[in-house]
Formats: C-alpha cells, sequence, structure tokens
C-alpha cells in the first residue's frame, strides 16, 4: 500500500532492527558489546546474509512467491545439514538422513513440475538464483553459529543485523537510490521487530540446538 519496494524494505529495516538490539545490549544491560571483536567472522556471515538476501528478492520476482518457497526450504536445509557437518562436526541422526533423501526428492520434483524438455533446460535464471541465496543463507549460518559460541546471541543477531542491512543500503543506493518519506520511516521502524525478533529467536536456537536442529 505505502508503495516501498522490497530492497528499500530490507535495507532499512534491517539495519534498524541490529541498532535496537545493539542499543538494548549497551543501554539495556548495561554490557560492554565484544562482537566486533570477532569482526571477521561477522563481517563474512553479514555478507552473505545480505547476498541471499537479495537473490531471493530477485527470485521472487522472476519465479514467484509460491515456487520460490518450495525450492528454497529443501535447498536452505540441506545445504546447512552438510555445511555442519563438515565445518562445525554435527553429526546427523538417521532421521535427519531421512529428511535429506526428502528434501531431495521434492526439490526436483518441484522443478520438474514447471519444467519442460530436457532436464538441462529444467532450471530457468530465477531457479538458480534460488538455489545461490539458499546456498548463501546457510553458509551464512554456519558464521552466526560460530559466533554464538563466543557471543552472547543477542550481540550475534544485533551485529549480522546491522553491518547486513548497512550492505543492503549500499547497494539499494547505488542502484535504485530511494528515500522514503517521514510516515515511511514510523512504518519502517515498527517493521523492523519481526526482523529483530526473528533474528535474536533464531540466534539464540543456533546457540542451544546447533545449525542442524534449528535450520
Amino acid at each position: 500500500f505505502l508503495g516501498i519496494p522490497p530492497i528499500t524494505l530490507a535495507a532499512t529495516s534491517i539495519p534498524m532492527a541490529g541498532g535496537m538490539l545493539l542499543f538494548i545490549v549497551v543501554f539495556g544491560m548495561k554490557r560492554k558489546l565484544t562482537i566486533f571483536r570477532s569482526w571477521k567472522y561477522l563481517l563474512l556471515g553479514s555478507a552473505f546474509i545480505a547476498i541471499g538476501i537479495i537473490t531471493w528478492y530477485d527470485s521472487v520476482s522472476k519465479i514467484g512467491a509460491a515456487k520460490e518457497s518450495v525450492l528454497f526450504g529443501p535447498i536452505g536445509t540441506l545445504a546447512v545439514l552438510f555445511m555442519a557437518r563438515f565445518f562445525l562436526h554435527e553429526r546427523l541422526s538417521t532421521l535427519q538422513l531421512v529428511g535429506v533423501i526428502i528434501a531431495i526428492f521434492g526439490f526436483f520434483l518441484s522443478v520438474a513440475s514447471a519444467a519442460v524438455g530436457s532436464p538441462l533446460s529444467w532450471f530457468s535464471l530465477g531457479d538458480l538464483e534460488v538455489i545461490l541465496s539458499g546456498i548463501a543463507f546457510a553458509t551464512a549460518i554456519i558464521y552466526l553459529t560460530k559466533l554464538t559460541r563466543i557471543h552472547s546471541s543477542i550481540e550475534v543477531a544485533g551485529g549480522s543485523l546491522l553491518i547486513s542491512g548497512v550492505i543492503l543500503a549500499t547497494f539499494q543506493w547505488i542502484y535504485s537510490p530511494i528515500v522514503p518519506s517521514v510516515n515511511d520511516w514510523l512504518f519502517l521502524s515498527l517493521y523492523s521487530l519481526f526482523p529483530l525478533i526473528g533474528a535474536l529467536l533464531y540466534s539464540i536456537s543456533l546457540a542451544k540446538l546447533g545449525a542442524s536442529l534449528t535450520s
């Protein structure tokens, strides 16, 4: 209704959410920020989050939200499971392995359902962007899981949202500079509570359950 482009919505609400969480740490919890000491993991994780968001939005514009959601779920989960096993040494249970097989089967069924011609022509540009988005988010999750082993969940969520949001804002400003109105900023401030709550709960889950089960 407000006519705010999706990339502008992400590029403004996400860094605002990150800033709010870090503000809570410093002024609400009276704690020093330590997350920026692990700046390499934080920067890499945030960069992959930004890549995942950009490719996710672009894939939706090409293939629609319904197909994107069906493809993104299994791809993201599979990528996290394998990366967590290799980089974090998280073991897969028998039930998880069964789930991996079902996810792979479901992924190819989803692609094939709308495909015409040979298997090599099944994947459109939008499909490939979904795959890239899922792998990018999975890579980010590995870095964030490493961070939750060193820092508090609220700092990991706040720091990753802030840095990835700044990257998104830079990308958006270069390719489509749009300055929201005063009324838009009020809406964006309220909307930022959604990524704030989502990222915080996800970081807590990463710390308590690990990357595989959280995914």
